[in-house]
């Protein structure tokens, strides 16, 4: 199935910040589900950060939509200013409106670990419509 082209493009627009400013390694326990802990095992292998969230990247393009939100999703609850960020330009940049592709889950910048429709002022619900995500100022 893989993702739908928003996505993809927002990957590859957002790759170099990807593979500079997070640091996917942290993140991989996080990640199974999106990835198998057999992929999570190999890319802790590889010893290069840059490398490595490369070639998750690689592996997300092979994903689900459902994943790339999941991802967008993580990113938003790091406690790094920087992963928070990168994960609202991700979703600024794959146009996530609302598509109804997550079967429940919404996007947003709460920190709890079940996303299923939690409220946030700043999120992006699929069950409710559209509403699009700008940083406040």
């Amino acid at each position: 199935m893989g993702l739908k082209n928003e996505y993809r493009k927002a990957l590859e627009d957002l790759r170099s910040r990807l593979c500079n400013e997070i640091k996917v390694r942290h993140m991989l326990p996080d990640l199974i589900g999106t990835i198998t802990p057999d992929e999570s095992d190999d890319l802790n292998r590889i010893t290069q950060n840059k490398s490595l969230n490369s070639e998750f990247i690689r592996i997300l393009k092979t994903r689900t939509d459902e994943n790339f939100e999941n991802f967008c999703q993580l990113l938003q609850e790091s406690e790094s200013d920087s992963a928070k960020r990168l994960g609202q330009d991700l979703i600024r940049a794959s146009s996530i409106v609302g598509t109804g592709t997550s079967q429940g889950n919404t996007l947003n910048s709460g920190t709890g670990t079940n996303h299923d429709n939690l409220p946030n002022a700043n999120s992006l619900e699929f069950s409710g419509g559209a509403i699009p995500l700008y940083p406040e100022f």
